[in-house]
């Protein structure tokens, strides 16, 4: 199970590279469709890449309007809740391109092992103060 959880870890290190690229077309293979992202003013289901890509071009245009530069993710807490699900929590900061704060924020994600890879079936963006 050990080695289960580095993978998770990996996976989400991964993601946030290319989530750090701002090209949503590189995300789709992260995700398990259907999936859903939770924030606390709404919830979208997303049903296929075509959607995801959707959803996510919303994303990086609103960070480019702020001049997004990076993001810098806390320590991972994982737990495997079997052989193939598995919670990550933690806290994200972004910055702008010139390093001042742009917003921190605690997610969560549920996900699931499939074919041998670990994906994102629910994305969950709350308060800081909630990843214990």
């Amino acid at each position: 199970m050990q080695d289960e959880t580095k993978k998770v870890a990996e996976t989400i290190a991964e993601y946030n590279k290319a989530f750090a690229t701002l090209k949503p077309s590189i995300l789709g293979p992260f995700y398990h469709y259907p999936s859903i992202l939770i924030t606390p003013e709404t919830a979208v289901t997303i049903t296929n890449g075509f959607k995801l890509w959707i959803v996510f071009t919303k994303i990086v245009a609103d960070l480019k309007k702020q001049n997004y530069g990076k993001s810098e993710t806390g320590p991972l807490k994982v737990k495997l809740l079997s052989d193939n699900l598995a919670v990550v929590s933690a806290v994200a900061t972004r910055y702008t391109k010139d390093n001042q704060l742009l917003t921190s924020f605690g997610f969560t994600y549920t996900m699931r092992k499939v074919d041998e890879r670990w994906k994102i079936i629910v994305g969950t963006i709350h308060d800081v103060d909630s990843v214990s």
